[in-house]
């Protein structure tokens, strides 16, 4: 459409400079009859000079010798050559020499047509050259006429240099476009406005089983269930009058493709429209999930396995802790009766016998609270009673029940507390599980010096913290190792150091209800030296 536009009007503008020129040759006839000559002579000029000074193309003249005989102020800017330069001389100036010969004998063609413009270049490209040297790609057309007995040309060109770039990037957008349409996994599918198939990638040759050229104007009702048709042709319908230009399709359905087939899919899609000459166009990409819609369910299937399997250990655990801790609790029992000899006398053999059974016993009972503690916290079913505390209180309790266990190995056990009382919103049984922990830890590791628990408040970013930190100068740990401490069922014994009892749960167990409190507990320990854990709590 463009290309035939610029041929009629280049066409046009030839003939009237052909015309203006005709004119004024005419005027040694005109001009015998009076003023009116004149006044016909001055329009002309002024018509033809206002046409080459305001025409951005190149208008050039030449004689039956191909000689210059006029060269516009277009033609000076196109080809960089003042009108004086080239007035006169041949046209091959303004031409590569490889197109002269070809140029020369187009011409002579059209002198002896009956022709009286034509637009060059129809099957060829043409190019000029530049002042400089330089080639560009141009449009013309010619146009005759003959004054005198001399036939003169007139060839009006335009410079399309930047029309042939815009369309270097047109065709280079469009090879880009159809290159991503081609390698798309995607069906890519365009329709017009009655909804039928204009553009079927290979994408959805792949995902329908159609060849492009087995769906290109079929209705898009092909490619759907016929329980979807209708509800699709709403939804475009509904789209198309809407404002938006794109849009997800069944974000509160699914939605479904049918192949060649007849077999039906799960999919996903967005859909876009664009107005093309007055016409709409849509564009959906579509997506196949069948596989995803697989996964999922696998994993639906696979949590409620899992669900079971908890519920499964949540009552196992129930059931075990009580088949356990009843006789365990009984040992504990009968074995401090006996060792207050109050059935009768020991021998000192039996007497450590017993000591040994109720050790082992108490910390097996120790070991079977710690795993149906994380258990819990691990389903997420550890209820907490939140409830004004006193730090200083739970402290106190703390060193009355283990500063003999301490000084039984010899250690000073030191309290430092602040001198307001803390009262922190927390679970006092919780707060009290974890504090034990940290100090029999401490006495635990401590062959020898001292166990201490300090308590402060201070105030960091307008907030008011509790801080209560537990201190022995016990083995220490090596840097690198101090993170793993937390994890479960890590011992020291691991770490190349001596062998202590323990499960390895209750560093795991601290953090992990200190976390539900809403604290932090942290570590700092040099191997050697001791280990410092620092329990932050704030206060509401």
């Amino acid at each position: 459409m463009t290309d035939q536009l610029s041929v009629i009007v280049l066409t046009s503008f030839a003939g009237l400079i052909a015309s203006s020129l005709l004119a004024a040759a005419a005027l040694p006839l005109v001009s015998r009859r009076g003023k009116t000559a004149d006044k016909i002579l001055r329009a002309s000029e002024a018509r033809l000079a206002g046409i080459l000074d305001i025409a951005d193309d190149a208008i050039i003249s030449v004689d039956g010798q191909q000689r210059i005989t006029l060269f516009n102020r277009g033609a000076e800017r196109i080809f960089g050559y003042d009108a004086d330069e080239v007035l006169g001389e041949s046209l091959d100036l303004l031409l590569p020499a490889r197109f002269s010969a070809v140029h020369s004998a187009h011409l002579a063609e059209f002198a002896g047509s009956a022709e009286t413009a034509r637009q060059m270049g129809r099957r060829r490209e043409i190019f000029g050259l530049r002042k400089d040297r330089s080639e560009f790609p141009a449009e013309a057309s010619i146009s005759k006429l003959e004054l005198e007995g001399e036939k003169i040309y007139t060839v009006i060109l335009r410079d399309i240099t930047e029309r042939k770039r815009a369309q270097e990037v047109i065709r280079a957008s469009q090879v880009r476009l159809a290159g991503i349409l081609d390698t798309a996994d995607d069906a890519i599918i365009s329709l017009d406005s009655s909804q039928c198939i204009t553009l079927f990638n290979q994408g959805a040759e792949k995902i329908f089983g159609y060849t492009a050229g087995e769906i290109l104007g079929k209705p898009v009702d092909v490619i759907l269930p016929d329980r979807f048709t209708d509800k699709h042709r709403g939804h475009v319908g509904e789209f198309a009058n809407s404002v938006e230009t794109a849009r997800k399709m069944g974000e509160r359905r699914d939605i479904f493709g049918r192949r060649k087939d007849g077999t039906e899919f799960p999919a996903e899609a967005s859909i876009s429209k664009v107005e093309l000459e007055r016409e709409t166009t849509f564009t959906a990409i579509l997506r196949e999930i069948t596989d995803r819609k697989r996964i999922e369910q696998a994993l639906r299937d696979k949590n409620v396995e899992l669900e079971n399997a908890i519920l499964v250990k949540d009552r196992f655990l129930a059931s075990l802790s009580h088949e356990l801790r009843t006789p365990l609790n009984a040992i504990i029992g009968f074995s401090g009766t006996m060792l207050m000899k109050l059935p009768g006398p020991l021998t000192a053999d039996q007497e450590g016998q017993l000591q040994t059974i109720k050790a082992s016993a108490s910390h097996l009972l120790s070991l079977i609270g710690d795993l149906l503690d994380l258990a819990k916290i691990e389903s997420g079913k550890v209820d907490l009673n939140l409830e004004p505390v006193s730090c200083e209180s739970v402290i106190d309790e703390l060193a009355a029940s283990l500063r003999p266990l301490a000084e039984s190995k010899g250690l000073t056990f030191e309290v430092s507390l602040s001198k307001q009382n803390s009262m922190v919103m927390t679970d006092r049984r919780v707060l009290t599980h974890i504090l034990t922990n940290l100090a029999s830890n401490a006495i635990k590791f401590t062959p020898h010096g001292a166990v201490s628990i300090e308590l402060e408040r201070r105030r960091d970013d307008g907030r008011s913290l509790t801080r209560i930190r537990v201190i022995d100068t016990g083995i220490g740990i090596r840097p690198e190792d101090q993170e793993k401490m937390f994890e479960a069922f890590t011992q020291v014994e691991a770490m190349g150091e001596r062998c202590y009892e323990g499960s390895g749960l209750g560093l795991h167990l601290s953090r992990k209800l200190a976390n539900l409190l809403g604290a932090s507990l942290s570590l700092e320990s040099e191997p050697g030296k001791g280990s410092t854990f620092t329990l932050v709590l704030e206060e509401k």
